[in-house]
C-alpha cells in the first residue's frame, strides 16, 4: 500500500526532524503516539463516519480500504 508507506514515512520524518524543538509534544510509544500537554498538537481524535451504501460495491471497497489503512496505522510499531 503506497499510501500507508507514505503516511508512515512522513510521520517518522516529522518525529525525527522536529524532536529537538520545544513545541514538539508528540512522543512515540510502543502503543502509538502520545501527546503531552503543552505544544503544537492537541489530544483530540478524528472520528471517521461512513454512510452505508449497501448496493454500491465501489463505495464499499473504498470504505474497506480506508478502514484497512486506519487499522494498519493503529497496529504500527512506532519505535
Amino acid at each position: 500500500m503506497l499510501t500507508l508507506r507514505y503516511l508512515l514515512g512522513a510521520t517518522d520524518d516529522l518525529l525525527e526532524y522536529y524532536d529537538c524543538f520545544s513545541g514538539m509534544n508528540l512522543n512515540p510509544t510502543d502503543k502509538g503516539i502520545s501527546v503531552s500537554d503543552n505544544g503544537w498538537f492537541n489530544n483530540q481524535y478524528i472520528e471517521y463516519r461512513y454512510k452505508l451504501h449497501k448496493f454500491n460495491p465501489i463505495w464499499l471497497s473504498l470504505v474497506s480500504r480506508s478502514i484497512n489503512i486506519i487499522d494498519l496505522l493503529d497496529h504500527h510499531d512506532w519505535l
